[in-house]
């Protein structure tokens, strides 16, 4: 059986799929044949449906895997009709990801199969079930999986040397998966909501994760920095303390990662500067506590967040902040108090983004009336949406302006000088001479 991958990276910087690198690991065991088609902007000569029904039609595949997230819901909606247009003769068709885990509802008809939460376990059988013809189910559901049982990434992939060169020597690496926080606008509430939230917190095997990165290290000469994109990577001390204290002695690269002022104490940041790390991201998201804690369902401080990135600076570590504008209920005084925090902790690097109230998160299901759903499901370009909230134009307006001049404010806030990087939304200190 030859199976093919679609894996929507459109209007967005280019990545790799963890996750669909270990399916085609766990597949191509399984003795399937398998390939992937990476859909960016940046490498395609034709447009995205195109470039799939030009993949499909040359490659004679029995199944097509879709993963999309909502803001991709347009592209994978255009994709799954034309493969329905190929007739009694289609390849079978599954789709995953947060879209089909969250919204089910949003393929059914144009999916054969459609996969929620985690499919390493879920999609094998649904293959052995097709070879079979044993079809009982259309819609699969399955749980948090235990990530000892992972094979390593399929290295094979992606073209992880093309994907380095774009970054500039980056590449992502996640060790883990869950978070025990219950942001409002994060889908991690509603995975909990779905399969429960005991075993949602889980780490690699630290020798799988020294496995991956160790073969990316050797395959990809350019591969200068590692990027760990999990959302809180300095949640479990005693395994951070043994994982790095390897990577050091074997990666020994520089690296990124993304943490909360919560679990960033005098250890944790000990480990990160023994271990090479030059900068942690964290979330200020905005300045105003109390939209924070109303809107957002987050309820670190300012000040600790302050105190934290003085604690990181002092180590030699530099700071990334993340922030959200388009908060229902947010005023130009909230925004510039949130330029004002980012001006105090002068980060090296600034990200803005507009709020979008994904369905399946718990902010979409609050002002689920003030949403444009036509607007917010045909949204492409993440970093750089407008807000599709129906509020007055005036608030647009002002969201509008913060959007576009983040950096020439918070360089007025600041007194430093900044300027946008590569995707119009973070903004990057000028003095900064580090790894981004």
């Amino acid at each position: 059986m030859k199976i093919l991958f679609v894996y929507f990276n459109l209007n967005s910087p280019i990545s790799y799929s963890c996750g669909v690198a270990y399916l085609s690991a766990i597949l191509k065991k399984e003795r399937y044949k398998v390939d992937i088609l990476h859909l960016n902007d940046l490498w395609l000569d034709t447009s995205p449906i195109e470039a799939v029904m030009n993949q499909v039609r040359a490659g004679d595949y029995n199944v097509v895997c879709c993963s999309a997230i909502s803001s991709q819901q347009k592209y994978l909606l255009d994709v799954l009709r034309n493969l329905q247009e190929l007739g009694p003769h289609r390849p079978w068709i599954i789709v995953g990801g947060l879209l089909a885990t969250f919204d089910p509802e949003s393929v059914k008809g144009l999916a054969d199969f459609i996969v929620r939460g985690e499919a390493e376990e879920s999609l094998p059988g649904i293959l052995d079930a097709i070879q079979n013809n044993d079809f009982s189910g259309q819609v699969i559901s399955q749980g948090f999986i235990d990530l000892n049982d992972l094979p390593p990434m399929d290295m094979e992939a992606f073209d992880y040397d093309k994907i380095i060169r774009y970054k500039n020597g980056w590449l992502e690496m996640m060790i883990g998966r869950g978070c025990p926080f219950s942001c409002s606008y994060c889908f991690n509430e509603e995975i909990k909501n779905l399969y429960g939230s005991e075993g949602y917190i889980r780490f690699k095997p630290i020798d799988l994760v020294i496995e991956e990165l160790s073969q990316l290290k050797n395959q990809c000469l350019g591969l200068r920095v590692i990027n760990f994109v999990d959302d809180n990577f300095t949640y479990d001390l005693s395994y951070l303390g043994n994982l790095m204290e390897q990577y050091s002695r074997e990666i020994a690269l520089p690296y990124l990662c993304a943490s909360r002022s919560e679990f960033l104490g005098d250890e944790a940041i000990e480990i990160l500067k023994d271990s090479g790390c030059k900068m942690v991201r964290m979330g200020l998201e905005s300045g105003s506590e109390d939209l924070k804690r109303k809107v957002l369902n987050r309820h670190d401080s300012n000040e600790h967040i302050i105190y934290t990135a003085r604690k990181l600076q002092e180590a030699g570590i530099e700071v990334g902040l993340f922030n959200i504008i388009g908060i229902p209920g947010e005023t130009g005084k909230d925004i510039e108090h949130t330029l004002r925090l980012n001006a105090a902790i002068k980060p090296a690097t600034s990200k803005r983004s507009i709020l979008l109230p994904f369905k399946g998160t718990d902010v979409y299901r609050q002002w689920e009336k003030q949403i444009d759903k036509q607007a917010l499901f045909n949204q492409t370009q993440y970093n750089n949406c407008k807000s599709v909230f129906m509020f007055d134009q005036g608030w647009h307006d002002m969201i509008e302006y913060y959007r576009i001049n983040w950096a020439v404010e918070l360089s007025k806030a600041s007194g430093v000088k900044y300027d946008f990087l590569w995707d119009w939304s973070v903004a990057v200190r000028e003095d900064y001479g580090g790894i981004v």
